[in-house]
């Protein structure tokens, strides 16, 4: 959990809440900010002890400004509503539950699935001189960990947190396997790899001479890679003329939700069973359940106009915890 003390109304509650959902498989730090925030708005409301008075909730979950994004105020009435009926559990009286209709987060919300052309582009391109000779970083070595971190992301459609975060301790080159530790919700799994992917490893690790606790891909400082990955990725996906539909980028998440879709495309090519397959790749995604994965179905070529809607209506906290935070 983060470090800072909360001081108002929620200080004592707020840890058991955090307590509480990290039991159920969720990290939760980003939720543990929320809730700080929250503490803070209600003490600076005038609230000195533990309740939740409807006009202050409605005040807390509202829209800021006309630069706030949906997904922003829809996390902030999940946590009030959830945090609320915490409290109601517990016993507190005075206490809103927030009982609106979420904002809408993500209906405008659309993945970008790239071609196995584009994919190609993408890797030919990072590879070149035009590439390196493009950056503009202080970084010698940005070039060689950037194309190494974009081809393992994609072929093992690992989260760009879970990239940044291996090290060289990580990988087992004997057994062709990554340990992906305490990932999203808590997930710690081995994930094996092609021959490609490893002896791209073998020739990335050779090349920089890595000590066993190493960050496989670190900075010039000796850190790990930050978030801005991504905003280079989009600017090698503008040099290449690869866009959306609405002629945006494409995220660099959208690279794992490509792994995911291929994957059952692949799985479809093959005629296997996807309902018996689904499990094994939503445990190789590091997913909390196989609700997460099947929702990539959706997105196949053959099942994309067959399938019945309804069954991919889900909840939006589950699709939320996939593709909210991550998407960088």
């Amino acid at each position: 959990m983060n470090n800072t003390v909360c001081t108002g109304p929620f200080k004592d509650m707020i840890p058991l809440y955090v307590k509480y959902k990290q039991s159920q498989g969720y990290k939760y730090e980003s939720g543990f900010k929320l809730l700080n925030a929250m503490d803070k708005y209600f003490s600076e409301q005038g609230c000195i002890k533990i309740e939740m008075p409807k006009k202050i909730v409605l005040n807390f979950c509202k829209r800021k400004n006309d630069k706030e994004s949906c997904n922003t105020i829809y996390k902030r009435q999940h946590i009030a509503k959830e945090f609320a009926l915490f409290l109601k559990e517990q016993g507190y009286q005075n206490i809103y539950v927030y009982d609106y209709e979420y904002l809408n987060s993500h209906s405008n919300f659309q993945p970008y699935i790239f071609t196995d052309e584009e994919i190609k582009k993408i890797f030919k391109y990072i590879d070149s001189l035009d590439f390196k000779d493009s950056l503009n970083v202080k970084d010698k070595n940005y070039a060689d960990n950037f194309k190494t971190i974009i081809k393992l992301t994609y072929c093992c459609g690992l989260r760009s947190s879970e990239v940044r975060n291996i090290k060289l301790r990580d990988i087992n080159f004997n057994d062709g396997t990554i340990l992906i530790r305490e990932s999203k919700n808590n997930c710690t799994r081995l994930l094996p790899v092609s021959n490609t992917i490893l002896d791209i490893l073998k020739e990335h690790n050779k090349k920089f001479n890595l000590s066993i606790n190493d960050y496989v891909f670190k900075s010039y400082k000796g850190k790990k890679y930050d978030k801005h990955l991504s905003e280079k990725f989009k600017e090698v996906l503008k040099n290449l003329n690869i866009t959306t539909e609405t002629g945006n980028s494409p995220r660099f998440h959208d690279l794992r939700f490509t792994f995911a879709v291929k994957s059952l495309e692949k799985m479809q090519d093959e005629n296997q069973d996807i309902y018996c397959t689904l499990p094994i790749l939503s445990v190789y995604m590091g997913h909390k359940n196989v609700i997460s994965t099947e929702y990539y179905l959706k997105y196949t070529k053959s099942v994309r106009d067959k399938i019945n809607n309804k069954m991919l209506d889900f909840n939006k906290e589950i699709f939320l915890e996939e593709n909210g935070e991550e998407n960088e």
